[in-house]
């Protein structure tokens, strides 16, 4: 963060603002991009072209004629603005934000979160290609050979699969910059992606021999201990960590995780209350420690969070979908609906509990109840696109077709403009095998969205059949297994009217004609 004159504090984007000695009237790369976006992609962001240009070009005015103001200042509260604009889902918004800052100083780490958006825009929306925003970053690279935008080139390149070359943009990058915290850590990372443990320890113990103190390099070498399930070492460095940035209670979360690792529940429970000593009646406080747990996967000490968020709170349903969620992740369907089912009547008035129940017994193969919850949960979110499209799925589960088909266009029609809602058909018509009706709904999101990645995948999904054979002797395997539960009784009675169910995925199998 920045500190003005007067004392007035100015968060920043996470990364140490530097000003860079570069003439702009030589130009960069970039701005030669966000010129030939002017001219072809901004007509495309309705809310910039009719509320948010107007409001940004007076922004960057009235700092322009704020004499009270630093350069450094101005700089940082429109890089704080462009971060607002991106949240909102404005890249347009954010990149003309972020080329104002850059009319009054040239910064790395502005021109690399200018990078990122231009590079995701792109990405996102599939005109043109983002390999000459690659190359125009290289370009920019040789005029200002900064780790932000060091950092910047291997973080897109990871974005493309490219990990080879970002591996040498980063080892370039600490050639120039020696002992970078960033660069370092991001480079170890990547090593350990790569299943380069060794590379990585080396990377690691060679940075900390000369900056033995530094709690975030540390913190990397317990990810590599961790992934090796070496938890004594583990625990040593975030004990080490910890001792030297108190302030962080990440590590004292990460030793409580590793005691659960290691089979020690207790003592993990113990550090978790200990350090909730002064927050022991914070039900949201509770909550974080579990949404922290359940995002690591450490999925026992989530529950045991989230059930104290519950006690202190009850009349919080995002709470029980929390609870909920953690046990649905954890396979213990059972458990997650009899937890939902004893709440949903105290929270009636919230669809969070009823759409959970509806989406597990979705995966439940109940039907008729998944169709119940999810009406319900419609009765108080009307007109929720999605939870229409699992109201589709329920029925077309259940054999009622044509309802089902309604349903999708129904909510096709709440949200024309919205490509996931046909991938989300188009991935309930590929569950059910509807493979056509699933490839017209992909295709259909794309002509929304070129090269939307959702959609994408679903046609790489559909691509991948081919390579697969309906095994007869598998769907034999399914039809004894339920001739002989007839036989002694022990098949439940199906509420569909029929006797005997195949499972068509399960009998999937590759086939090795289609394998060049």
């Amino acid at each position: 963060m920045l500190i003005s004159r007067t004392g007035k504090v100015f968060p920043f984007l996470p990364t140490i603002m530097r000003r860079e000695k570069v003439d702009v009237k030589k130009g960069l790369k970039i701005f030669e991009l966000w010129r030939k976006m002017q001219l072809i992609t901004v007509m495309a962001d309705f809310m910039y072209m009719t509320s948010y240009r107007a409001d940004i070009d007076n922004l960057i005015l009235q700092l322009r004629a704020a004499a009270s103001l630093s350069t450094e200042e101005k700089v940082a509260i429109l890089a704080r603005a462009a971060l607002k604009y991106k949240r909102l889902g404005s890249p347009i918004a954010a990149m003309h934000v972020l080329f104002g800052a850059s009319q009054l100083s040239i910064h790395p780490a502005v021109i690399a979160e200018f990078y990122r958006i231009i590079f995701d825009y792109y990405l996102h929306i599939g005109k043109g290609t983002v390999e000459h925003v690659l190359e125009a970053l290289v370009a920019d690279l040789n005029t200002m050979k900064s780790p932000e935008l060091f950092q910047c080139n291997a973080q897109l390149l990871i974005k493309l699969g490219k990990y080879g070359l970002a591996q040498s943009t980063l080892k370039e990058a600490l050639k120039i910059t020696p002992l970078h915290q960033t660069i370092t850590g991001m480079l170890a990372e990547l090593f350990i992606g790569l299943k380069k443990p060794e590379s990585a320890e080396e990377l690691l113990d060679e940075y900390l021999k000369k900056k033995p103190n530094d709690d975030k390099i540390i913190r990397v070498k317990v990810t590599l201990a961790f992934n090796n399930n070496d938890y004594d070492t583990a625990l040593v460095l975030l004990k080490k960590a910890s001792k030297i940035n108190k302030k962080n209670s990440e590590y004292t979360l990460l030793m409580a995780a590793v005691y659960q690792q290691n089979n020690d529940p207790k003592k993990a429970l113990k550090i978790i209350d200990k350090l909730m000593k002064d927050d022991k009646s914070n039900d949201k406080a509770w909550r974080e420690i579990g949404v922290f747990y359940s995002t690591a996967n450490v999925l026992d000490l989530a529950i045991y969070a989230f059930e104290k968020a519950i006690r202190l709170n009850n009349n919080e349903p995002e709470y029980v979908r929390d609870l909920v969620m953690v046990y649905r992740n954890k396979g213990e369907l059972d458990k997650a609906i009899s937890l939902a089912e004893s709440k949903v009547e105290r929270h009636k008035k919230s669809d969070k509990v009823t759409r959970i129940l509806g989406d597990l017994y979705l995966r439940k193969k109940e039907f008729e109840k998944a169709e119940m919850y999810i009406r319900r949960a419609l009765e108080i979110k009307q007109g929720d696109p999605f939870l229409v499209v699992m109201l589709g799925d329920a029925l077309y589960q259940q054999g009622n077709i044509e309802q089902a088909k309604e349903e999708f266009e129904k909510a096709i029609e709440m949200n024309k403009s919205n490509p996931e809602i046909n991938v989300r058909v188009g991935q309930v018509y590929f569950n059910l095998l509807k493979l056509d009706e699933a490839e017209d709904h992909f295709n259909a999101a794309l002509n929304m969205i070129p090269n939307y990645a959702p959609a994408v995948k679903g046609l790489k999904m559909l691509e991948s059949l081919s390579s697969k054979k309906l095994s007869h002797q598998k769907l034999y395997e399914q039809f004894e297994s339920q001739m002989k539960a007839i036989a002694s009784g022990e098949l439940p009675p199906s509420k569909d009217g029929q006797k005997i169910h195949f499972n068509i995925w399960d009998a999937m199998v590759d086939d090795p004609e289609s394998k060049g």
